[in-house]
């Protein structure tokens, strides 16, 4: 009998997934990194001058430095990366345009328009520094707050809206300022926890809650300093 030609132990099966694992390396774990160089620019331009990728703005399998000092990017447009990092003194400026990204972020992030979103792709949202606007963001892993998050344009509304399974954690501060609108959106088992942070709106008589709202605003509150809005809670802050 004529030896195999894939060989002993070997199996057109195996060798199959291998040639997968092997095609499928580079989209899965090799993400391209692309550092915002510094100054004031657009996100999307031709040609780019301020992103280490260029020719190639990031858009897709790429990990995101906004970390230079002072820098401010306008983002206009939908644009979907795997991770975001935003530095201390820069700022992100996104307006007529959608986000998808896992987001670590110490600086700014304005979202100008009702229709701006930021969306994490399958991780988290972390922000120590500042968010604010209008639109929406929105998690899908969980979402932390240790700095602000702030609903500030008048007439406009800054929809929070954690996963089911993330849920949010607030040790900074969540308010509606200006003459906007927070609105805290929930699923069935979304929880809430505000444990050593702060919900208000600044107002004449500012309404704050700290650690957790009052029964009459948020129910259930499964725990001290963990809640989830009912209905009910779809009041504006």
């Amino acid at each position: 009998m004529k030896p195999s030609a894939l060989g002993a132990g070997n199996s057109l099966p195996g060798i199959c997934a291998l040639l997968l694992v092997l095609f499928a390396a580079p989209s899965a774990f090799g993400q391209t990194t692309s550092n915002w160089l510094g100054g004031s620019g657009n996100w999307v331009s031709h040609p780019c001058a301020n992103w280490s990728t260029c020719p190639n703005t990031p858009d897709g399998n790429y990990n995101v430095f906004i970390t230079t000092s002072n820098s401010t990017v306008n983002l206009s447009g939908t644009v979907g990366v795997v991770n975001l990092t935003i530095g201390s003194s820069d700022t992100l400026a996104i307006s007529g345009s959608g986000l998808t990204s896992n987001i670590n972020n110490s600086g700014d992030i304005t979202l100008a328009k009702s229709t701006d979103s930021i969306a994490s792709s399958g991780g988290s949202i972390v922000n120590s520094g500042t968010m604010q606007g209008q639109g929406a963001i929105l998690g899908i892993g969980p979402m932390t707050n240790s700095g602000l998050i702030n609903a500030n344009v008048s007439g406009g509304t800054l929809t929070i809206q954690p996963s089911n399974a993330g849920g949010m954690t607030n040790t900074g501060t969540m308010q509606a300022s200006n003459g906007g609108t927070l609105f805290l959106e929930s699923g069935f088992q979304t929880n809430y926890n505000n444990t050593g942070g702060t919900i208000q709106r600044s107002t004449a008589r500012p309404w704050a809650f700290s650690p957790s709202p009052s029964p009459a605003a948020f129910l259930p509150r499964p725990a001290p300093g963990s809640w989830r809005p009912s209905a009910a809670a779809q009041t504006p802050f």
